[in-house]
């Protein structure tokens, strides 16, 4: 499973274990509902700092690897 997969579906997870919609979470990461969807469904890749915005809003923690 991807990296960015894993992400996602945590994402959506932690976002309904926290009483969140959609709106809520973007309202608290500072951007559109329409790309918080689109990130859930797969149809967006977030940027590194969108990540992090939405790992600390859903206190989840993340680390990344890159491999050269």
């Amino acid at each position: 499973m991807s990296t960015f997969k894993e992400f996602r579906i945590l994402m959506r997870q932690r976002r309904k274990a926290c009483n969140l919609t959609q709106k809520q979470l973007a309202h608290r990461v500072k951007t559109g509902a329409a790309n918080i969807t689109k990130i859930e469904l797969g149809q967006n890749l977030p940027s590194l700092k969108m990540m992090q915005r939405i790992a600390r809003a859903l206190h989840i923690e993340i680390s990344i690897t890159f491999k050269l």
